[in-house]
């Protein structure tokens, strides 16, 4: 009974493991089959090493733009040979400041000629934090055009550009036109998405016109012109357009010798704005007593003796003048006594005005013209205008006069007669210069325009009657003055001729 309990128990425990038991003896026979071989004298050894290269990091490294490159570098082992990390030899450059994909090739070689290799590839990454921006203008002085402002932004980083207005700019580099002086602001976005702001003050530009105005004061001798003018950045100089002659300056102030009439002046400031200011003429051209007398020149006069109708005249002019010019004339019309058709006779001797010529006393070049009048009533105005006007206007034709500058001077009668002909023919003359006039038309509306000097004796019956005259005339608007001669009777041609420029003024009148 003993017996079949210990076998009973036996089965228990074979049948609780039997699982176990199985898989005990299958790894049993496993061990066993994979157990090597008993050595056989016969068969060769193999003694060969394991040689390896190993790269520490990764295989893959990414280097940002302009950072410097380090390897983070190997081991070498051999089985046999150990440590060979020394004998690796490295193949490859990474240009860390240029973007693009770099190799780096490792290899080692140990004393039985096996070779073991790696490589690692490096790429260099842009640096979107890398942004330089400049800015900057031109032109840099005062102007009155535009000015460009430029901005040039440089490095990885750039991505964009808005501009004063909002618009989004891709160009790195771009210029922006602007009409103002005011603070531009630009905003320059990088790629991280970070914002540099950059603004440029505009203070150069300068689109205003300078104001002024002019004054020309003219005398015979000289005309002076002097400006006024007003610009916030100043005034850069000044053209002077005088007798259609342009002078430039940068004094507001311009003399020219001689009689300058009409003038105006073009003011330029400094940014190249202009204005053209028309002067006012103060008018000091009026005839002035000389320290002395006129006195021969050696200038000669060419001279010639004509007639018309019911006209002989004398005709000067002197051997320097050019007639390709345009020249001014100044007539003489005589007194009571010199009417008649003998022009060489008491007509010459009696005329200071023809004398004066005959001498070369007169210094000033221009045409001259002393007609005669053949009338027994001793009248220009009824008997000798038409003729008279027919030959001034054949003078005029023949010679290049200028039509602006015909004067006419005229003595007693033929100084009533200047008044006849200024009423006759309004806006013809220039200037006149009655002497000792006796009497003359009275429609002084008609002279307008004409400066009108009046000589006569202090002792002269009529200077009464020639001041009286010239107070109507300025009282009718007409530029008219009167000129006393001290201790003189009615012969005025001489100290009218020889003592004052006379002639000099009626010459420089511009018929207006």
């Amino acid at each position: 009974m003993e017996d079949e309990s210990i076998l009973e128990t036996i089965k228990d425990f074979i049948s609780r493991y039997i699982v176990f038991i199985l898989v005990f003896l299958i790894v049993v026979v496993i061990i066993i089959l994979l157990l090597p071989q008993g050595k056989n004298d016969n068969q060769p050894v193999n003694h060969d090493s394991i040689l390896s290269l190993t790269l520490k990091g990764n295989k893959e490294v990414s280097v940002v733009k302009g950072e410097q490159y380090q390897d983070p570098g190997y081991t070498a082992y051999d089985t046999k040979e150990g440590d060979l990390t020394s004998r690796v030899s490295v193949e490859g450059n990474v240009n860390s400041n240029v973007i693009g994909s770099y190799t780096i090739n490792y290899r080692v070689t140990n004393s039985t000629g096996k070779i073991a290799t790696a490589t690692r590839i490096i790429k260099v990454i842009p640096d979107y934090k890398d942004l330089n921006v400049e800015i900057d203008y031109n032109p840099k002085e005062l102007t009155n055009n535009d000015v460009e402002i430029t901005i040039i932004a440089t490095g990885d980083g750039f991505d964009f550009i808005l501009d004063p207005e909002g618009n989004i700019v891709k160009e790195n580099e771009f210029s922006y036109k602007v009409t103002s002086n005011d603070e531009y602001l630009f905003s320059i976005r990088r790629k991280d998405g970070d914002v540099i702001e950059k603004s440029i003050e505009i203070k150069n530009i300068d689109k205003k016109k300078p104001t002024g105005s002019c004054k020309d004061t003219v005398t015979l001798e000289k005309s002076v012109v002097v400006v006024t003018a007003k610009d916030e950045n100043g005034i850069g100089k000044y053209n002077y357009n005088l007798n259609n002659q342009k002078y430039e300056s940068t004094s507001n102030t311009y003399t020219v010798s001689g009689v300058a009439r009409n003038a105006s002046v073009t003011i330029y400031d400094k940014a190249g704005n202009y204005e053209i200011v028309s002067c006012i003429t103060v008018d000091n051209t009026w005839p002035i007593k000389q320290n002395q007398n006129y006195v021969q020149t050696s200038a000669k006069y060419y001279d010639k003796t004509g007639h018309l109708g019911r006209l002989n005249y004398l005709f000067y002019y002197p051997n320097d003048l050019n007639l390709k010019d345009k020249n001014a004339l100044v007539i003489f019309l005589h007194g009571s006594g010199e009417f008649g058709s003998n022009i060489g006779g008491s007509f010459n001797s009696n005329t200071t005005f023809a004398n004066n010529m005959r001498d070369g006393k007169f210094q000033q070049r221009a045409v001259f013209l002393c007609p005669q009048c053949n009338s027994s009533s001793k009248s220009w105005k009824n008997d000798c205008f038409g003729d008279l006007k027919t030959l001034i206007d054949r003078v005029v034709a023949q010679y290049n006069i200028d039509p602006n500058r015909i004067s006419i001077t005229g003595h007693s009668l033929g100084g009533g007669a200047v008044y006849d002909a200024l009423a006759k023919w309004p806006g013809f003359f220039s200037a006149a210069a009655p002497l000792a006039p006796a009497g003359g038309s009275s429609n002084y509306a008609a002279m307008k325009g004409v400066k009108i000097a009046v000589f006569t004796g202090t002792n002269d019956g009529l200077y009464s009657s020639s001041k009286n005259t010239v107070t109507k005339l300025q009282q009718a608007g007409i530029e008219a003055k009167f000129y006393p001669l001290e201790g003189k009777g009615h012969a005025a041609q001489p100290p009218a001729f020889n003592e004052y420029n006379l002639i000099e003024w009626m010459i420089a009148q511009t018929r207006k």
